[in-house]
């Protein structure tokens, strides 16, 4: 089978990685992956694996708005040499592109849905590329979302065009090595609390922040938190972690060579997210044995915690309930460590990239079939 893959950009981001995962894997089974940039790199983006080959919008590196019509025209090209076209996001100019590449080539166009459209196009997208955004998600021949709970909200976006789940999971062994490289902490140390994400006002540290604080109230002993990842919105959060914890207690490292190491020695993960499509890092999280607390957003948590049980859920955007939850884990953290063990035997899918890809793939494989 021969794939197009159609990405904005190679930003170091959750979503790219999964669908460059993925990617690798058809490759490596045998089809014939081609990844369409319409930038080229910069500091810091995605090393893309030699194995895949890599297309730009031009020959040489421009801005976007001037790589966009020859991003068009080649993506056209290519689209016409593939079988499928394939979306890496639900958002952004890579899935116009694909999505008018596809349909001037007579290709089929699937689109890889890794966020809550609604939420999504309002946060990350301007107004004027919001209806046709919209459109595209609306009209792709296939949308292939990374969980179930997506699966349904999405759903009913595309008036009974297929809608597919195939949940993101992560090589569980191999996190759970890297989490065990960890250095081990004094044992008089605080007890250390670990958040993973961009600093947007999506993944809610500012509502962690607030409920480390509120939790001191609560009769929690004094901790160390780290935020790992990077964003807009670092400067504002540095400042409410001094307002609210003071200096030294909240450490924001940017991304890290080794992240797993750091989740591996938390006494907690927290995701606060105020909402998610599957929510990938914490099922990283559990592959490391951490114990985990995440807040109930639309999509993401709950499924991945299976309900709550392999980590505690607290209402969505409550930062009362989140003190309680932290609270009480610090006081007793047998619960939540049981739990976390409790999915790496209970729920081995989560933790099998592999199969993810394989079942990924096999829904593209019947948009090809039905055109032949």
């Amino acid at each position: 089978m021969r794939i197009l893959l159609l990405l904005s950009d190679l930003g170091d981001n959750g979503a790219h990685r999964v669908a460059l995962e993925r990617a690798l894997a058809w490759q490596r089974a045998g089809d014939e992956v081609a990844l369409l940039s319409l930038v080229h790199p910069g500091p810091g983006d995605l090393a893309v694996p030699r194995e895949l080959r890599l297309l730009f919008a031009t020959d040489d590196p421009r801005p976007l708005r001037v790589a966009l019509p020859a991003g068009l025209a080649r993506a056209r090209r290519w689209a016409a040499r593939a079988d499928v076209v394939v979306s890496a996001t639900e958002i952004g100019l890579g899935l116009l592109v694909a999505t008018a590449a596809a349909r001037a080539a007579r290709r089929p166009v699937s689109v890889l849905v890794q966020s809550d459209p609604a939420h999504a196009l309002a946060s990350y997208v301007p107004p004027w590329a919001q209806p046709p955004t919209r459109a595209a998600l609306a009209t792709a021949t296939q949308a292939v979302c990374v969980g179930v709970d997506l699966a349904a909200r999405v759903a009913p976006l595309r008036h009974d065009r297929e809608t597919v789940a195939v949940p993101n999971a992560v090589p569980g062994p191999e996190v759970a090595a890297a989490a065990r490289r960890g250095p081990r902490r004094d044992p008089g140390a605080p007890p250390l609390v670990v958040g993973c994400g961009r600093l947007t006002r999506q993944k809610g540290f500012d509502l962690l922040l607030e409920a480390v604080a509120a939790a001191r109230g609560l009769g929690a002993p004094a901790v160390e938190v780290v935020v790992l990842g990077e964003g807009d919105d670092r400067t504002a959060l540095e400042a409410q972690a001094e307002r609210l914890l003071g200096p030294g207690v909240v450490a924001f490292p940017g991304h890290v060579a080794d992240p797993h190491a750091v989740v591996g020695t938390a006494d907690v993960f927290v995701l606060p997210s105020r909402w998610e499509g599957y929510a990938l890092a914490l099922v990283e999280a559990l592959a490391a044995g951490t114990p985990c607390v995440a807040l109930d957003c639309p999509t993401g948590p709950r499924e991945v915690l299976a309900d709550g049980a392999f980590g505690a859920l607290v209402p969505a955007e409550d930062v009362p309930a989140l003190a309680r939850a932290l609270a009480d884990h610090l006081a007793d953290p047998a619960p939540l460590r049981a739990a976390a063990a409790r999915a790496v035997v209970e729920a081995p899918r989560m933790f099998d990239p592999a199969a993810a890809a394989a079942e990924h793939r096999a829904a593209l494989a019947r948009l090809v079939d039905g055109r032949r």
